[in-house]
């Protein structure tokens, strides 16, 4: 049986989709708490005839999809495609299979070896990420056939399929869309730092303003112009 923490704690879960949940349910009158202690991974929201419970994590804490769209989400090969199929323009991109787990229910072509030969008669650098991982998880820039093959034996140690995309520079926006409607959007920043000439980056990374209680940043700087697609971007001036 997992603990069960009042609102008043909210602001100090370890979920961040909870603390979201909380400040969602308080600004609407509602009542909010965690089923899951101080983590807040299971929590429900109530209106007093009401209730529902959500699951975030590896759950899906937003219930605005029903759960054909919300699995299709989880899996961006399948989004990919199926934004595809509605005219919305989407990377191209290529699906391989990192692990020989349940290659009997696959046809052969797409496993660890031909995503190998693939990045090598391709032109680099690509941009990799697993199917099925959030938070910017081995989402990396790939230079060379040998930085691919150590890829493929770290992410293949958590996950089973990834997706190689041509590398694009670009702006990147989040639309928040509901019944058709897009209801707002933001433009997504790599965080960044300049320097002062005498702190060091991961001093000046940790007075960078942030929610309380967010973990820091890992900061995996690459060039000035922006090239890497996570973590933190070191400056100077």
């Amino acid at each position: 049986m997992f603990p069960v923490s009042p609102a008043s704690d909210s602001e100090n879960l370890v979920s961040v989709q909870a603390r979201y949940a909380a400040r969602a349910a308080a600004a609407c009158g509602y009542d909010f708490r965690s089923l899951d202690g101080a983590d807040g991974y299971l929590f429900e929201v109530s209106d007093g005839a009401r209730r529902a419970q959500f699951a975030a994590g590896a759950g899906t804490p937003y219930a605005l999809n029903d759960t054909r769209a919300a699995s299709i989400a989880r899996d961006k090969g399948f989004c990919a495609e199926v934004l595809r199929g509605a005219k919305v323009p989407v990377l191209a991109g290529e699906k391989f299979f990192v692990t020989g787990r349940w290659a009997d229910m696959r046809k052969p072509g797409r496993e660890a070896a031909d995503a190998l030969a693939y990045v090598r008669r391709i032109e680099l650098p690509v941009f990799c990420k697993p199917l099925a991982a959030s938070n910017g998880l081995y989402a990396e820039v790939i230079e060379s056939a040998e930085a691919f093959e150590d890829y493929l034996q770290r992410v293949s140690r958590e996950h089973f399929a990834v997706l190689i995309q041509p590398f694009v520079r670009g702006i990147e926006y989040r639309v928040f869309v509901l019944e058709g409607r897009a209801l707002f959007s933001y433009r997504k920043h790599l965080p960044s730092v300049v320097g002062d000439g005498r702190s060091r980056v991961r001093d000046l990374v940790a007075a960078l303003p942030r929610e309380a209680g967010a973990p820091l940043p890992k900061i995996r700087a690459r060039d000035v112009g922006g090239g890497s697609s996570g973590g933190c971007r070191a400056g100077r001036r």
